[in-house]
Formats: C-alpha cells, structure tokens, sequence
C-alpha cells in the first residue's frame, strides 16, 4: 500500500506542477489560447472549461437607420402637432421621427481604453499593428499605456523605426 502510493505521489506531484505552470503561462497571456481555440474545437471547450477562453458570441448585423438631413428635420418641425386625447391607449405606438444622435465625444474615455487595450492584447500582433498604424498618435499612447509590454513591443516593429521612435519619445512622458 505505502509502495502504491509513493508511486501516486511520484506521478502526481510533477503533473500538477506542470499543468499549473502552464495555466499560468495561459494566464499571462504568454502561450497563445486565442490562436489554439480557434483552430481546435475540443482545445476550445478544454479551455472553457477551466475558464482561459470565452467564445465570442456571433455578431448580429446592425440595423440600418436613416440619416437625419435637414430636410428631415424641416419635415418634422413643419409636420402638424398631434395631441393626445384622454381616451387614446398610453401604450399606442407614436409616429416614428427622426432622432437626431449626439455627435461623439472629442475625449478618450479610459474604460473604452481598457477595453480595447483587452482586445488588442488578445489578438495577434501583426493583425493588431494593421489597424493600430492607421490611428494618430494621441489616440495610440493612452492605449499602448493600458497594454501588455510584450505586445506593444512587437505591434511597435510593424509601426517603421521612424515613428517607433516618436511614440516610444511619447510613452516616456
């Protein structure tokens, strides 16, 4: 019996230090789970399962909606008011108008920052520097702050030495 159980022990032990060497690899985003998913469905629900991979659910396609031009706000401001009367249903469906978005806000907000540095981290980085390059630099230094160094680095050789430079300059300040 004792004999049984240093040969658990022998095989046990190394096992479990492994496996949580690895996890944590996973963890630290050093070993690359989103490429292994992708490729491998029962690496995928593995992965789920301990909780290093979420599935990203399908994106549903956008509802068009139509511009508002001034002719549409004309339309509106010019259209008969309606009134409600006391016996109409308050659940009745209103005639649909034109809503008029408000334009995007000029500052960064920092929990989109985090959330974007997230999806950057996770994806590969010359996929990443392909979009990256287009942004301006105001845009780049908040969110490479938020990244991993690892990954910045490497999205950094894609840049060009010439605007490396002027963004590492940047990222020291």
């Amino acid at each position: 019996m004792k004999k049984l159980i240093k040969v658990a022990l022998a095989v046990l032990v190394p096992l479990l230090i492994i496996g949580g060497a690895v996890y944590g690899l996973a963890k630290m985003k050093v070993i690359p789970i989103q490429k292994l998913a992708t490729k491998n469905k029962t690496m995928a629900r593995i992965l789920t399962a301990i909780k290093l991979y979420q599935p990203s659910a399908p994106k549903k396609p956008a509802k068009q909606s139509q511009p508002v031009t001034s002719a549409s706000v004309a339309a509106v401001a010019l259209a008969p008011a309606t009134h409600i009367s006391p016996n109409s249903s308050p659940l009745s469906t209103p005639p649909s108008l034109p809503v008029a978005r408000p334009k995007p806000s000029t500052q960064i907000n920092p929990k989109r920052i985090y959330q974007l540095s997230n999806i950057y981290d996770t994806m590969d980085p010359s996929d990443a520097s392909k979009i990256l390059i287009k942004l301006p630099d105001s845009e780049l230094i908040p969110l490479f702050r938020q990244m991993d160094e690892r990954k910045v680095g490497q999205i950094l050789v894609a840049f060009g030495p010439t605007r490396a430079a002027k963004l590492t300059k940047a990222l020291l300040y």
